[in-house]
């Protein structure tokens, strides 16, 4: 998320390559670490392991989004690729149902919300985080869509290792 990253950069950053990497190619229940860049279709990044650790995956468990899931299948380790993701293969379509009003009384006592703000909303069973999207004096409206939900992706990946 911190800086612009372009696909070649992929290749050539500082992550362990050629023959010091298993070269072995993923296939489902494999164990993978993935390098990844997300961004829009206008070049926009929006999220990267480039300045951090590659993310740690269970292929076909659906620790990875759908898209990304289908397309490491094959890939080997230590290969880069870019594929184009619809907003049904990345993180689904906006959901309206997913924008609410809440009535600012019944929020904690002394908090004052602000726009851009991110609430986790304790469920029965789980957690749901939303963006506080507007506010007024008697209500705030909340967003639990995800960031991407509703747009096209483009990801950029590398598979670093595979187990």
């Amino acid at each position: 998320m911190k800086g612009l990253i372009d696909r070649d950069s992929l290749k050539s950053n500082n992550r362990i390559t050629g023959d010091d990497m298993n070269r072995t190619t993923v296939k489902d229940g494999d164990l993978i670490k993935i390098d990844y860049t997300v961004r829009l279709e206008d070049g926009t990044v929006m999220g990267s392991t480039l300045d951090n650790e590659p993310v740690e995956a269970i292929v076909g468990n659906g620790d990875l989004i759908p898209g990304l899931e289908k397309a490491v299948v094959g890939v080997v380790c230590g290969d880069s690729k870019s594929v184009k993701l619809v907003c049904d293969e990345a993180y689904g379509p906006r959901i309206d149902e997913m924008v609410q009003e809440l009535d600012r009384c019944k929020l904690p006592e002394g908090f004052e919300p602000v726009i851009g703000q991110k609430l986790e909303l304790a469920g029965d069973d789980d957690s749901l985080f939303a963006t506080i999207i507007e506010i007024s004096e008697e209500k705030i409206k909340i967003d639990a869509n995800h960031l991407l939900a509703g747009k096209d992706i483009v990801v950029d990946f590398r598979i670093v290792d595979v187990k």
